[in-house]
C-alpha cells in the first residue's frame, strides 16, 4: 500500500523524526507526486514522546512580540508532559526536567544561558544589530536537563523591532511680542525624549518666515543651534535648547524709505517659527520629519520711532515747500536773489531737522556703561530773526523744531547710559541719567509749546506774503526733473551737505511730495502737528524709561 501526501508535509514529517531517524519517504524524479511507504518509523513514535518545550516572550513588556530599541528582553520559558495533566486543559511540567538549564542564542551567539524561567536580559547583553528597526529577529532556546547534559531539546520565536515614540519639541518662548531693534528676543523650548529605554541624539533645525505678504519682503530664514547641530536626550528626559538670538535692525527689516522718509508696510509683523529634527538612537535607528507646533512672535516698530518718523517726513516735506518758494523767488528779477538765499536756507535748515529726525526713527538706546558722563543739550537761545528774513516767526518756528529735533538723541544717549549704570546698579550713576533725562523731557516739552504758540505767526506772515500760485506749480514739477545748477549753488552756499541734498532731490521726484510741497503753510502745520505729536510720545514713554510705576522690561508705549 501508499499514501500520497504534499511534498510540504513530507519536509515536516521528516524535521519530527530528527537527525538520529530515519528519512519515512523518498521521492522519484519522475513521479509528480510522493509515494510513501506505510511501515511505521520508530523515529517518529520517538518524537511525539519528547517534552515540549514552552518560549514565549512577556505580554505586557512585548504586546504582540514587539520589542522597542534599547528595551530589555523579558521572555518565559519551560518544559512539559503534553501527556500529563493535574486537571483537564492544563499543561504539567516535566519532572525529568525540573533541574533544566536554558541557553538563548541569536544569529549563533549565546545572549543568556540559566535556570531562571522568567529571566531579563538587559540591552547591553545584545548586540546592537538586534535592534534595528523593522526587522524581525529569530531566537532559539536550547533547554537540557542538567548544566552537564549534551543532549537538548529546542525551539524558536521570533520577535519583531518596531519604533519607539519620537521625540516631541516644546515652546519655552518667554513672550509673544517685542519692540523693533530695542529687543533681542530668544526662540527656545525643550526637546523631550519619549523612549523609555534609549538615549536619543537629535539634530534640530528651527524655520522662520513671515507672515503675510507685506513689505517690504523679508526672506524665510533658518537658525540651528550654536556650538553644535546635536542635542543628546537620555531615556524619558529632556533637554533645553535655544537658538541664536534675534535682533530686527535696520539691516533686516528696513520699515521705511530712507529717501522719502514714508513707513513701507506695516510697523508690526508677526513672525512664525517651526522647529524641524530628525532623531537617532543608540542603536543607529533614524526618526525622521518630526516637527514642532507652529508659534508666532509679533515684533512692532515703538509709537515713538514712528512719531519720529512721521516728524521727518513733514520735516523734508517744508524743506521741499521752501525749496520750490526759493525757485520761485529766483524768477524774479534782481530783489528775488535775496528772497532766494533765504529761502534755501530754511530749505536746509528744515532738511536738517528731517535728517536728525530719520536717526531717531532709526536708533534705539544700547547700554553705555560711560554712565557718569552728561549728556549737554545744544539749548541756546534763539537767535534774533536778521533784518533780511522773509518770514521772521518761520525763522523763530525752524529753530524750536531743530532744538526739538536734537533733543530725542540725547535722551536715547541718556537712557544707553541709564541702562549701563542699572546693569552695574551703580545708584549715583541712576541718579545722574535720571535726572538730565528729566531735565532734557521738559525742555523738549516747553520748546514745543513754544513752537506751537508761533504756528499762527507763520500763517500770518505767509498771508501777507503770498507767492503765485502757478508759479509755484512750475517750479514744482521742474523739480521732478532734478536739481539745476543754480538749485545746487544755493543750497551749497546755505550749507547743505551733499548727501542730503541727494536725499531731497529724490524725495521731490516722488509726485506725491511734490503735490503737497505746493502748500508751504500746509506743510508747516504738518510738521508743527508731527513735532508735537512726537514730544507726547517722547513724554509717555518716559514712564518706562524711568521706572515710574512701570515694570522693568515692559514695552508699553515705547
Amino acid at each position: 500500500m501508499s499514501a500520497v501526501v504534499p511534498a510540504s508535509l513530507l519536509g515536516l514529517l521528516n524535521d519530527a523524526v530528527g537527525k538520529g531517524g530515519r528519512v519515512l519517504f523518498s521521492t522519484r524524479r519522475a513521479a509528480p507526486l510522493f509515494q510513501i511507504g506505510t511501515t511505521l518509523a520508530p523515529g517518529l513514535l520517538d518524537a511525539l514522546s519528547r517534552p515540549g518545550v514552552l518560549f514565549s516572550f512577556d505580554d505586557r513588556e512585548h504586546p504582540d512580540g514587539a520589542i522597542k530599541p534599547g528595551q530589555p528582553l523579558n521572555f518565559r520559558w519551560g518544559v512539559h508532559d503534553w501527556r500529563l495533566a493535574t486537571a483537564p486543559g492544563t499543561v504539567s511540567d516535566d519532572p525529568r526536567y525540573r533541574f533544566a538549564t536554558a541557553s538563548l542564542s541569536y544569529n549563533g551567539n549565546t545572549v543568556w544561558s540559566g535556570t531562571n524561567r522568567g529571566p531579563i536580559i538587559p540591552a547591553d547583553r545584545l548586540p546592537r544589530q538586534f535592534y534595528r528597526l523593522r526587522q524581525f529577529n529569530d531566537l532559539r532556546l536550547e533547554v537540557r536537563q542538567s548544566a552537564t547534559a549534551t543532549e537538548f531539546i529546542s525551539t524558536r520565536n521570533r520577535m519583531e523591532v518596531v519604533a519607539d515614540d519620537p521625540p516631541t519639541w516644546e515652546w519655552t518662548v518667554p513672550a509673544p511680542a517685542y519692540l523693533w531693534k530695542r529687543d533681542t528676543y530668544t526662540m527656545s523650548g525643550r526637546i523631550r525624549n519619549n523612549s523609555r529605554f534609549s538615549r536619543m541624539t537629535v539634530v534640530p533645525v528651527m524655520h522662520e518666515e513671515t507672515v503675510g505678504t507685506e513689505t517690504p519682503t523679508i526672506p524665510a530664514h533658518t537658525y540651528s543651534v550654536p556650538g553644535g547641530s546635536t542635542i543628546p536626550v537620555g531615556p524619558s528626559a529632556a533637554a533645553p535648547v535655544a537658538f541664536p538670538p534675534i535682533n530686527w535692525d535696520w539691516t533686516s527689516w528696513p520699515w521705511f524709505d530712507r529717501i522719502t522718509l514714508v513707513g513701507i508696510g506695516n510697523v508690526g509683523r508677526t513672525f512664525r517659527y517651526v522647529v524641524n529634527f530628525t532623531a537617532s538612537d543608540d542603536y543607529d535607528n533614524s526618526y525622521q520629519a518630526l516637527a514642532s507646533s507652529q508659534t508666532d512672535v509679533i515684533v512692532y516698530v515703538p509709537l515713538n520711532k514712528n512719531a519720529a518718523l512721521l516728524a521727518a517726513f513733514t520735516a523734508q516735506l517744508t524743506a521741499a515747500a521752501a525749496l520750490i518758494a526759493a525757485g520761485v523767488s529766483l524768477l524774479v528779477p534782481v530783489v528775488g536773489l535775496a528772497g532766494a538765499a533765504w529761502w534755501f536756507g530754511a530749505a536746509s535748515t528744515a532738511e536738517t531737522i528731517a535728517q536728525f529726525l530719520a536717526g531717531v526713527a532709526m536708533d534705539p538706546p544700547e547700554p553705555d556703561s560711560r554712565y557718569m558722563e552728561v549728556v549737554r543739550f545744544t539749548q541756546e537761545p534763539n537767535a534774533k530773526p536778521s533784518a533780511a528774513a522773509q518770514l521772521p516767526s518761520l525763522t523763530e518756528f525752524l529753530a524750536f523744531a531743530k532744538r526739538i529735533a536734537d533733543i530725542p538723541l540725547a535722551l536715547s544717549q541718556i537712557e544707553g547710559k541709564l541702562m549701563g549704570a542699572r546693569q552695574a546698579n551703580d545708584s549715583g550713576g541712576i541718579e545722574l541719567q535720571e535726572g538730565s533725562y528729566v531735565k532734557g523731557l521738559q525742555a523738549m516739552i516747553s520748546d514745543t509749546e513754544s513752537l506751537l504758540k508761533l504756528l499762527p505767526d507763520v500763517q500770518k506772515e505767509l498771508s501777507a506774503n503770498p507767492l503765485d500760485p502757478q508759479k509755484i506749480q512750475e517750479v514744482a514739477q521742474s523739480f521732478r526733473k532734478g536739481f539745476t545748477p543754480e538749485v545746487r549753488e544755493g543750497l551749497n552756499s546755505a550749507g547743505m551737505p551733499q548727501e542730503d541734498q541727494r536725499k531731497l532731490e529724490e524725495a521731490m521726484k516722488n509726485p506725491d511730495v511734490i503735490k503737497q510741497a505746493t502748500d508751504l503753510g500746509g506743510a508747516i502745520e504738518k510738521m508743527a502737528v508731527a513735532l508735537g505729536q512726537l514730544t507726547i510720545q517722547v513724554r509717555d514713554s518716559a514712564a518706562s524709561v524711568l521706572y515710574l510705576g512701570v515694570k522693568p522690561g515692559s514695552t508699553t508705549n515705547q
